[in-house]
Order: C-alpha cells, then structure tokens, then sequence
C-alpha cells in the first residue's frame, strides 16, 4: 500500500507527508500588492453603494403621484384611521367599498407589479367619484396602515365612529380636496 501512495503523490507532483507552507500569525493579510488592491476596493464600494438613493420602479398608470410632503402627510393619515379602524386594506376589501359607495381618499402603491392587479382601480374610483393618488412604495404604505406586509391599495374613510377624532375628520377633508386638485391640474 505504501507504493500505490507514492505513485498517486508523484501525480499529484508533491507528498503528502510534506508540510505545507503556511503564513505566520505575524504576517499581515494584504502583504502582497494584490491584495492591498482588493481591500481597497471592498473599503470603497460599501461608500458608493450607500451614495445611491434608491428609486422604486413606479408602473405607467401611476398619475397622478404624491409628492414627498403628500406622501408623508396620507401615510398619517393612513396611520390615524387605521388606529380608528376606518381603514379598508387591500385590493379586494377597496373594490368592494367602492362599489357600496364608501367615500374616501383612495390610495394606491405605485410599484405594484403586476400592473393588472390594479389597473381597474382608477377607473373604479373615477365612477364612483372617490379621489384617489399613488404613492410611490407598497411598502411604506403598510408599515402606515400598521401590517407587517406591503400593501397595494387603501381606502381611508371618514366612518361612523364618534371616537375618531375631529382632526382625523378634517385631515380626510383636506387630503381629499388636494388630491381632487391634483387630478384636475393632470388632466388639464
């Protein structure tokens, strides 16, 4: 057995019993030129990466869209009526809101993809006479409607409950009529 080592050790062009060399703990990693090179660049990109601000990829459909002070002032909103329980999530519970003649501010995530999902919604919102925006992330819209999940499209309705508060009321009316600004200012 000790020839059939020593024939396949002189294939492989060493023997086993040979130590190998090994870097002493003393010795630093980037001794060498080309590694001094690479820990360059890996310091460098982490820099450059954080540089670029991320913009979400927004469908076609997603006219009219709400600034960054509209976008912050509906995600209160959203945040406040879904802590009064006058909040309708998702796709399906807003079509059917609609369809009973709910009104409200409807808003929906403008990086939603499939674009079918919610392409029907605009026209929905414009027969039933609801205004409606698109923000620009379905995930900042439900982190505000207070759910773990992203989420396409809500309703914010004014609702019967005494508890909401008045100011919540008289946000809804605000929201709604600088939305309804907007969508005659786009379609002028």
């Amino acid at each position: 057995m000790g020839e059939k080592r020593r024939k396949a050790d002189a294939a492989d062009g060493g023997s086993s019993s040979k130590k190998k060399k090994h870097r002493s703990a003393d010795t630093p990693a980037a001794a060498t030129p080309d590694a001094a090179k690479v820990a360059a660049k890996e310091a460098a990109a982490p820099a450059a990466v954080a540089d670029v601000p991320v913009v979400p990829v927004l469908s076609p459909i997603a006219s009219p869209l709400a600034g960054k002070k509209l976008t912050k002032r509906l995600y209160k909103l959203v945040a406040a009526s879904a802590k009064g329980r006058t909040l309708r999530r998702g796709i399906k519970e807003v079509v059917k809101a609609v369809r009973k003649n709910q009104k409200g501010v409807c808003i929906i995530a403008g990086d939603v993809a499939p674009l079918d999902v919610i392409c029907h919604l605009p026209l929905l919102c414009e027969d039933a006479a609801v205004p409606y925006i698109f923000t620009p992330r379905k995930e900042d819209l439900g982190a505000a409607s207070r759910t773990k999940r992203p989420t396409s499209v809500v309703l914010v309705t004014a609702g019967k409950d005494k508890a909401l508060a008045e100011e919540v009321r008289e946000e809804l009316k605000a929201c709604a009529a600088e939305v309804a600004g907007l969508r005659t200012a786009v379609s002028t």
